[in-house]
């Protein structure tokens, strides 16, 4: 009976766990394809990055478990590159994918600026078509390398919060009168450092690092819980949500640079990327595989390829010849071959053959004339 009771116990607790769970998630699920790249664990990566080639790598790293995007509906994850758009001493730092060998969509910016007192913030912004209008990410005090809590007053308030024409807010959110000093992330001291050359990735479509191996996605479930932590408490209260813009000149400069794809909002209206969500098997890695467990993935073949481009690319055999004729017809067949004297030109009329033309000069008949000696003495 104690037996019984105990079982009973322990069911119904792994009943209200998972029903709590799955509240968690819907509370926290934009229903956007942004749930499959979390930006604050994007920010958290950016900050322990040393370079911005270091970060790219991370970023697509497969253990990272951050990136689980698949924008194209291709079934694999997409590669996201890393550039860098520089004006003065601000920064407009792109998450850009490549969708096709024509387009781009940008992922998410992260915006850097440095006042003019040396003081530099940044904040990780969601691009509309992915997260939603005004999805923006930035630290918090709590952060451990983050310790100077920056006060705007004065003239620093001027440049800040200028709310006629360089700030931004839809009059919601955090208040907009302190910001989080990052001069101590070392990836602010490499973007500021003398010898700084503006980084832009010079990976694109079918063109790859080495490293890189793309891989089957995630459902949302499992890679939700991969990051519950950046989700609640804002990563142990590093980072949290705002409504407010605090890098407007970066903000600004990058405006007309940025790259929409209209394959990714076709597949946006479509509901193609609502697949991730379609699983409510929990074990194992939680991938999606091809089958029925998946309705909406395209079940297409993949061509396995070199590790510098993991994506299906043309078949370069469409353009080579056919097979080589079989020169060994089988027993008791006869194979046609084509005459060797189809191309000469046909004989005379009759049934005798062609005479080939001779290059001397004819002789004539009843023999030939013996050759005259010159010099008309005898021999020496």
């Amino acid at each position: 009976m104690k037996k019984l009771a105990f079982l009973l116990l322990v069911f119904t607790i792994s009943l209200t766990k998972s029903s709590f769970s799955q509240q968690i998630e819907k509370a926290d699920s934009l229903g956007l394809p942004g749930d499959n790249l979390n930006l604050v664990a994007v920010l958290d990566l950016f900050q322990k990055s040393e370079t911005f080639e270091v970060f790219e790598k991370k970023l697509n790293t497969e253990d990272s478990k951050v990136n689980n995007l698949d924008l194209n509906n291709d079934g694999k994850i997409d590669y996201i590159k890393v550039i860098d758009h520089q004006t003065g001493e601000s920064h407009a730092v792109v998450l850009q994918v490549p969708i096709n060998e024509k387009e781009t969509q940008d992922v998410a910016v992260i915006e850097i600026d440095k006042d003019k007192t040396g003081k530099i913030l940044v904040q990780i912004i969601g691009d509309e078509e992915l997260y939603g209008k005004d999805y923006i990410v930035e630290p918090t005090e709590n952060d451990p390398t983050a310790k100077t809590k920056a006060p705007v007053s004065g003239n620093e308030k001027t440049v800040i919060n200028n709310t006629t024409n360089n700030y931004y807010n839809n009059g919601s959110g955090n208040s907009p009168d302190t910001y989080v000093v990052v001069n101590q992330w070392p990836i602010v001291h490499y973007v500021y450092a003398p010898a700084y050359v503006v980084y832009v990735s010079p990976w694109h479509w079918y063109s790859y690092p080495t490293w890189w191996s793309s891989w089957s996605p995630w459902y949302w479930h499992n890679y939700y819980w991969h990051h519950y932590n950046h989700h609640h408490y804002g990563h142990y209260g590093y980072y949290h949500r705002t409504n407010y813009y605090r890098a407007p000149i970066a903000h600004g400069y990058y405006g007309p640079r940025k790259s929409v794809s209209v394959t990714v909002k076709q597949n946006r209206t479509t509901n193609v990327y609502h697949k991730t969500y379609t699983s409510k098997d929990r074990a194992g890695d939680g991938k999606i595989k091809p089958g029925t467990s998946n309705p909406g993935f395209k079940n297409k073949p993949v061509n396995k390829v070199s590790p510098a481009d993991n994506r299906q690319k043309p078949n370069n055999q469409m353009n080579k010849p056919a097979s080589k004729p079989n020169r060994n017809p089988p027993a008791g067949k006869i194979e046609n071959k084509p005459s060797p004297n189809a191309n000469k030109p046909a004989s005379r009329p009759g049934n005798k053959p062609a005479i080939k033309p001779s290059n001397k000069p004819a002789q004539k008949q009843g023999g030939s004339k013996p050759e005259k000696k010159s010099g008309g003495g005898k021999g020496r």
